[in-house]
């Protein structure tokens, strides 16, 4: 169905790793699995290498542009509409986004709940190494208070990335380095550049969320903190991929972000301002050995 097509991916990147650690693969590189599941014809190309990298293709022709932005808060609405007029399509995370990018008529917008590449999930995610909760991710907000709760600090613990201490930052940074004033561009670029470039990409990111899966099996579950979007955080599928009981809050009025997965049976859901719920969850699932494994 999908195998004439041919797809420019435009995928947002950092040039330090200290920002990059914090986009997913499911969430970038993760969606060039997809398509070429798909047997879509896919060029893939890294916010570094606009636009100096347009001037290759200037005469050729894609049947859908999908991009993934991911900047501050501040101004993102405004930025985003204005770069989706030069979209064909969008991938929305909140389900409530599509409907009005599809109203605005800038681009087709599809909802896009997170998803983890067959080749990554585990049948068997093993045995805990800790006897708690674990929770990976940027702390701010109520995270931080919660994670400090009398409550929660005995059954729920905050992860380090698993890659740090290993070359895989240093070599994503090293990767980087051609596209730092002053050196950016400072010699022409040609497409076999761009192959090796995203060649040596893979290869690190996957080392790395390979790492990432293996760090959420650490623990007996994995947590998902209340956090800004509205939608299931990477983490989620994830953390069963890895094999592992997931504990999420429960988004509110988003219907079919709800609908993934079923409460009690799939996931287990507590109310976004109720961290007591939450410690109720995890010393059920350390009291039941079964759930955790």
């Amino acid at each position: 169905m999908y195998a004439k097509l041919k797809v420019l991916l435009l995928l947002a990147e950092f040039p330090f790793w200290r920002a990059a650690r914090h986009l997913s693969y499911s969430v970038q590189l993760g969606i060039e699995d997809g398509l070429h599941a798909n047997e879509v014809q896919c060029l893939t190309v890294t916010s570094p290498w606009l636009p100096k990298v347009l001037e290759l293709w200037g005469t050729r022709k894609f049947d859908q542009v999908e991009y993934r932005v991911s900047p501050t808060l501040k101004n993102r609405k405004r930025i985003v509409e204005r770069r989706l007029q030069y979209m064909t399509h969008a991938l929305a995370c909140d389900e409530k986004d599509v409907a009005q990018i599809n109203a605005e008529g800038k681009a087709s917008a599809i909802w896009w709940p997170q998803a983890v590449p067959a080749r990554f999930i585990s049948e068997t995610g093993g045995s805990p190494s800790q006897n708690c909760g674990v929770f990976c991710g940027a702390c701010y907000g109520v995270r931080r208070e919660w994670l400090r709760r009398p409550d929660l600090k005995p059954v729920l613990t905050r992860s380090k990335s698993p890659e740090t201490g290993t070359m895989y930052p240093f070599l994503f940074n090293a990767l980087h380095l051609p596209f730092i004033r002053p050196f950016r561009f400072a010699l022409p670029i040609k497409e076999q550049h761009l192959a090796r470039y995203l060649s040596r990409l893979r290869y690190i990111r996957e080392r790395c969320f390979e790492g990432w899966l293996k760090g959420l099996q650490t623990g007996c579950a994995v947590v998902n903190l209340p956090h800004l979007v509205k939608t299931y955080a990477g983490r989620v599928v994830e953390g069963m991929a890895a094999g592992r009981p997931v504990i999420s809050w429960e988004i509110p009025g988003r219907p079919l972000n709800k609908a993934l997965f079923e409460d009690e049976g799939e996931i287990l859901l507590y109310p976004e301002n109720d961290p007591h719920q939450l410690a109720s969850h995890l010393k059920r699932i350390l009291t039941d050995r079964e759930l955790s494994l």
